[in-house]
């Protein structure tokens, strides 16, 4: 292990350590204010859904930014340094699942992943499953689903 690689693991390491150095804090003093008798606002948690997708929105944009492959862990310490929340037991292991679930739009190379045609806008999400139109109603088939577009 080179030099660069043992400073980069450590920079890593530090950024994780101050995120959760800041969840302590916020909790010493939530703790402190709730002993004193004193309630602690807290903000309401919803759960985000599409979280991969805001994940893989970013990393698209980061790679599309650059003009070589990008290992995951270059791509964890991008996802760090701009705020996004990749905050789970394994975040390299989520990182590369969610490339792979991508994999139409992202290629994975010995030295990385990168865009594939590079192309610079977000490839179309899949169609989304709707309701059959009224059409189907008639025939008592409510229920049915259709791919893509109402019919």
């Amino acid at each position: 292990m080179s030099g660069n690689d043992v400073l980069e693991k450590a920079k890593r390491h530090r950024a994780q350590l101050l995120v959760d150095l800041n969840r302590v804090e916020t909790f010493i003093r939530d703790f402190e204010a709730f002993a004193d008798g004193v309630m602690p606002f807290v903000a309401p948690v919803a759960k985000v859904r599409g979280r991969p997708a805001i994940i893989f929105a970013e990393i698209f944009k980061f790679l599309s930014e650059q003009n070589k492959p990008v290992t995951s862990h270059e791509i964890l310490d991008h996802l760090i340094k701009t705020g996004v929340d990749v905050s789970c037991a394994k975040p390299l292991t989520n990182i590369t699942v969610i490339l792979w679930r991508n994999r139409n739009a992202v290629e994975k190379t010995k030295r990385g992943y990168t865009l594939k045609n590079c192309s610079n806008s977000l490839p179309a999400p899949p169609p989304v499953m709707q309701r059959k139109a009224a059409s189907s109603a008639s025939h008592g088939d409510a229920a049915t689903l259709q791919h893509g577009a109402l019919a």
